[in-house]
Formats: structure tokens, C-alpha cells, sequence
């Protein structure tokens, strides 16, 4: 029969082989830049662009979204497994990113409404860029935390 110690360590290795996918993910420096120029130029798109040219304008961006995915799928050396628990240190930190469209969506559709929609563009550009920057940067400090936790 095996200690209790024992168990524990396995436990413990176990729990650093599982987050080891999302502490070893890093972010490209540029990804925020890129972004934000995604985010304005399909903004632009839906703003100024109709029928067949919108809808290309459309496919297009998502044909570089997907691309994006399968080349950071492709490139990273461990990439995070969606099928486990998260480590809680990310909750934070995923929970704002995936939260902050809910502000900043409307807001540019407002501005588009209202306004222009190459301001609709400046303003989700920017937005989404800065908050794709300080996710990144929450990342990177809650990967740091999880590695000082399971070591």
C-alpha cells in the first residue's frame, strides 16, 4: 500500500501535466496590433460595403480568423485543452475578455449609427486592441502564478 506522500505527489504531477498546455501557450507580441486591425477593417466593412462585396468583405475576414487558429494551432509547442477544468488563476482574466464585446460591441454599433463608421472602426480598433493587450498581460501573470503553484 502506497503513503499518503506518495499519492499527493502523484496528485501534484498530475495537476502540473494538465496545466502545462495553459501556462506553456504564449502569445505572438503582435497579436493585439493584429486585432485591432481586424476588428476595424471588419467594422469598415460592414459600415461602407453592401450586397456581394459586403458578403465577400465578410468571408474573407473569417477565412483569416480561421487561418489564424489553425496557424497558431500548428506553431504553439502546447496549447490549452478546452476539455478540462482551467486552472482558476485565468478565470479573471477570460471572463473580462469574453465579457468586454458586450460593452464594446453596442457601443461601436452606436457609433456607426450615430456617428461615422470610420469612427465606429477607430473606436473598436482601439478597444479591442487594448483589451486584447491586457489580456495577454493577465495571461502571462496567471500562467506565472499556476507555475509558482504547481512547482
Amino acid at each position: 500500500m502506497e503513503s499518503n506522500e506518495t499519492l499527493r505527489q502523484e496528485l501534484r504531477e498530475a495537476e502540473r501535466g494538465e496545466t502545462l498546455g495553459w501556462t506553456g501557450y504564449r502569445f505572438p507580441a503582435w497579436t493585439p496590433i493584429a486585432m485591432a486591425a481586424w476588428a476595424a477593417t471588419f467594422t469598415l466593412g460592414l459600415a461602407y460595403l453592401d450586397g456581394v462585396t459586403g458578403n465577400l468583405w465578410s468571408l474573407l475576414h473569417l477565412a483569416v480568423m480561421l487561418g489564424y487558429i489553425w496557424w497558431d494551432h500548428r506553431t504553439q509547442a502546447a496549447y490549452p485543452s478546452y476539455t478540462g477544468r482551467m486552472p482558476r488563476e485565468y478565470n479573471r482574466a477570460t471572463a473580462a475578455l469574453f465579457c468586454s464585446p458586450l460593452v464594446i460591441v453596442p457601443v461601436t454599433y452606436l457609433l456607426g449609427h450615430y456617428a461615422a463608421g470610420w469612427v465606429a472602426a477607430v473606436f473598436i480598433g482601439v478597444t479591442w486592441g487594448l483589451a486584447v493587450f491586457l489580456y495577454n498581460r493577465a495571461y502571462a501573470r496567471a500562467s506565472a502564478a499556476v507555475q509558482a503553484r504547481v512547482a
